[in-house]
């Protein structure tokens, strides 16, 4: 299950710029991961992720121009904070306004990779593992302990964190939809709330937590509806802010 969200070398090395969204994600199966949907004067822009076997893994980031691919982008760090924990000090993700769009903007405006790119990063990658000495498998000795124990519900867990990623899954949602037609999708959303500038924002996902390696957790969904109650832009995984989901959090 796991081995199907990543995929190897030579998938994301055959992707080629003007490919369609739809061909693509075809490619990529269950490894493609909706990031976000915006449209500006520009047209219409998507960017969905993949994670490549490599090490521990390697993310991309493909930008799409009016449903064509645009470019392969390198992704962005995201913007950190420190806060008190224990005593000392530790760092978070920054919580960010979804009104916000700074990092929408850098993204479609990063430099795309080219193939040579691509895999002097997957190769740097593979080397620094196997200077750290990561073998890329699980000991055998971890496996006759506590992970044993913790296997068949791990094995549940993943298997309803799949569905949790296919349903919640922003590329099945397109721009001017209505409400309706975004909750027959995704069903009643966890949360509603409404920006400053009187744009409605509709959170819908699963609020369990599920023992799952984070790179392939599912993510919530924003959708954003404009004053016509139309889909304006749609938010998951890295675009998504955490505080969304919460009453009080950052709007």
């Amino acid at each position: 299950m796991v081995n199907k969200l990543a995929v190897p070398d030579n998938t994301i090395l055959a992707i080629t710029n003007g490919s369609s969204l739809e061909a693509i994600r075809n490619a990529l199966g269950s490894a493609a991961r909706h990031e976000f949907t915006i449209r500006t004067t520009n047209g219409e822009y998507t960017l969905i992720s993949c994670l490549v076997f490599a090490g521990d893994g390697v993310n991309f980031w493909l930008l799409f121009h009016n449903t064509r691919l645009a470019k392969i982008i390198w992704p962005l760090s995201p913007e950190m904070e420190t806060y008190p924990y224990r005593g000392t000090t530790a760092s978070r993700i920054k919580s960010w306004n979804i009104e916000d769009t700074d990092k929408i903007k850098k993204t479609i405006g990063s430099s795309g990779l080219t193939d040579d790119q691509i895999q002097v990063l997957l190769d740097d990658t593979r080397r620094a593992d196997q200077t750290a000495g990561k073998s890329g498998n699980i000991p055998s000795a971890v496996l006759s302990g506590f992970d044993q124990l913790m296997a068949p519900r791990m094995k549940d867990d993943y298997t309803l964190n799949q569905q949790l990623r296919n349903q919640y899954d922003g590329c099945r949602v397109n721009l001017g939809m209505d409400v309706q037609e975004v909750e027959k999708l995704f069903g009643k959303p966890l949360r509603v709330f409404h920006t400053e500038s009187g744009k409605t924002v509709r959170v819908y996902g699963d609020s369990r937590d599920l023992q799952v390696n984070p790179a392939y957790v599912f993510s919530c969904i924003a959708v954003v509806f404009d004053a016509h109650e139309a889909v304006a832009s749609i938010y998951s995984h890295e675009f998504f802010n955490d505080d969304w989901k919460r009453a009080g959090g950052n709007q």
